[in-house]
């Protein structure tokens, strides 16, 4: 399991993370271990790395729209036959508000590629199956990507044929069975 990244440099405290699209949303995908577990500290967190409130979200990266101000938090789970805990986080440009009541289909779609990304997952096979568990209602899903070997190693491919309404493009498909 990957042990906490976050540091200190003088007032301020770096903390790693992944800006990844699920579906039509995007948003910073953070290791669980790498947050405060503290809530209205995590809260403070999110709302800096946003850029929340200001309606443009200009000191941070959050995209001035409420499909680009989520984040996503990933760790293992504790749960029998549940490989990974994630908890949806919906910001809001113009306001210091953190939920984490609703689930959302598209971030959960980067889910796994994010895991795999950061070592919590270690694909075997040209396809990764996963269980998650999200911990805002309880849902439980298992998700698929393609997982191909290339020069002996196993990456996540993202590109592909698949095509979704109001993305530009294709990608790989992400499978998700509810």
């Amino acid at each position: 399991m990957p042990t906490s990244s976050a540091h200190r440099s003088g007032d301020q405290t770096a903390l790693p993370f992944v800006l990844m699209r699920g579906g039509t949303s995007r948003g910073p995908f953070f290791l669980a271990a790498d947050l405060p577990e503290e809530r209205h500290v995590l809260d403070q967190v999110l709302l800096s790395v946003m850029g929340s409130p200001h309606p443009l979200q200009i000191d941070g990266i959050g995209g001035g729209h409420p499909l680009t101000s989520k984040a996503g938090i990933v760790g293992p789970s504790e749960v029998a036959d549940v490989d990974l805990d994630f908890t949806f986080v919906q910001l809001q440009p113009d306001a210091a508000t953190v939920q984490t009541t609703q689930n959302c289909g598209n971030m959960l779609a980067a889910v796994v590629p994010f895991a795999v990304e950061a070592g919590l997952i270690e694909p075997r096979e040209d396809t990764t199956d996963v269980v998650v568990r999200t911990t805002n209602t309880g849902l439980i899903s298992r998700i698929s990507i393609h997982t191909p070997r290339v020069g002996g190693l196993r990456f996540v491919q993202y590109s592909g044929q698949t095509e979704i309404a109001g993305v530009p493009g294709t990608a790989s498909p992400v499978n998700i069975r509810f």
